[in-house]
């Protein structure tokens, strides 16, 4: 009788385990750490010097949802690389998928976000169009340092052959050398380029999202310090986050609603307002 009992509850330990991860099954014990962009509105410091941001907030959620702790440290783009390879971090948060990511880190996605295309006032008014502005060796871009951003590879590569290619550090440095005229176009993260669109009043630029284009955004973790449950932990996390509205309303705390809502894909907003 004993026997029968023991395999019984063996039995149900191994079914529950099965069906999935969930907070209540598994407590998290865990301090993540996560390596994290100084790039406004995602990760930045206010006028006070406190650190703010749409990650900030997704940690707190995170922490709510799962019991875990983070631990966020500034970095920048290729330091990101280099501590995702040396275990140095663990995790990142709202990364967009890359090539060179990929190359040291696995991906787990929370939405397909989108692109749009900035152009100074003297093609805003032409209502040029991104093909040609790539075509007119007179306009010079903007672009990460040492990163394709939201650009196709043929689209930056072209561009840095030709010599058309200024970069920066970060979206905010960027916006501010279109507005300056020192660029005159630019290819950005559609939602994080409404922010500045708005921040920086650039009323006489254009501002044209390309719904051809989706680019998968999530976050990219070292396979030696993640589990396989704390995979499907983020996994189903994220998506909740995605799908019950929560990662939209993040969002609208910097950007305005009308673009947060074009910004999604899968677009499911039933609860955020």
């Amino acid at each position: 009788m004993l026997k029968v009992f023991a395999l019984t509850l063996l039995l149900f330990f191994l079914i529950s385990a099965s069906t999935g991860w969930s907070a209540d099954k598994n407590p998290c014990r865990r301090v993540f750490r996560v390596g994290a962009l100084n790039n406004e509105p995602i990760y930045f410091h206010d006028d006070k010097g406190v650190v703010r941001g749409v990650l900030i907030e997704l940690i707190d959620e995170l922490k709510r949802r799962t019991g875990c702790n983070f631990d966020p440290s500034e970095s920048t783009r290729p330091m990101l690389v280099a501590s995702l390879r040396s275990s140095a971090i663990d995790l990142t948060l709202i990364s967009i998928k890359t090539p060179v990511m990929d190359q040291v880190a696995s991906f787990i996605p929370m939405y397909l976000g989108t692109r749009a295309i900035v152009l100074a006032p003297q093609y805003a008014k032409k209502k040029t169009t991104l093909a040609e502005a790539l075509k007119d060796k007179k306009i010079i871009f903007g672009s990460f340092i040492g990163a394709t951003g939201y650009y196709k590879a043929n689209e930056i590569e072209q561009l840095r052959k030709e010599q058309r290619l200024v970069e920066f550090y970060d979206y905010s440095s960027m916006f501010a050398a279109l507005k300056k005229g020192k660029i005159q176009a630019m290819i950005s993260s559609y939602v994080v380029g409404s922010y500045f669109m708005v921040q920086m009043k650039l009323t006489d630029f254009s501002f044209t999202q390309d719904k051809s284009d989706f680019t998968p955004v999530g976050s990219y973790y070292n396979p030696k310090r993640l589990r396989g449950d704390e995979v499907q932990m983020f996994s189903k996390v994220f998506d909740d986050i995605v799908k019950d509205g929560t990662m939209a309303r993040i969002y609208m705390h910097y950007v305005p609603k009308k673009y947060v809502e074009q910004s999604f894909v899968p677009q499911d907003f039933t609860n955020a307002h």
